[in-house]
């Protein structure tokens, strides 16, 4: 919900509305979403919001990534050595390139959650359970 407040828009382009003539048969085969008795309507909507939140927070989170350099990957190749054994690095820099940009992603959506959370003042309470339970 934090993150749909923070989505511009929030109007259904006419490719969502076309998307959602499936939804609801999805929908009505899902045993959880039968026994909170979802309506047509509710389950467009959930899954229309969804898509729209998925689609800015791959837009936001991406604008703030960027792409390793050459350096970088070679620098987290030497320091990493033993992960790779003898492979050479011309050989593993995808993988490298893709790690980084992936830890680096997930790095700034934790930090924008974690701004989010503050801004709204949301807390997790299935995670604070699990904490007293421990």
């Amino acid at each position: 919900l934090m993150v749909d407040k923070e989505t511009p828009g929030g109007q259904s382009q006419e490719a969502d509305v076309k998307k959602s003539s499936d939804i609801w048969s999805r929908t009505k085969s899902d045993s959880f979403l039968q026994k909170l008795s979802v309506k047509e309507k509710e389950a467009e909507a959930i899954t229309l919001r969804k898509q729209r939140v998925q689609a800015f927070m791959d837009l936001k989170i991406s604008s703030l990534v960027s792409t390793p350099t050459e350096d970088e990957m070679k620098k987290y190749y030497d320091a990493n050595k033993s992960k790779f054994g003898d492979v050479p690095f011309e050989k593993v820099s995808d993988n490298i390139k893709n790690f980084l940009i992936q830890t680096q992603r997930d790095s700034k959506l934790k930090g924008w959650f974690e701004a989010l959370r503050k801004k709204y003042r949301a807390q997790n309470y299935i995670a604070e359970k699990e904490t007293v339970k421990k």
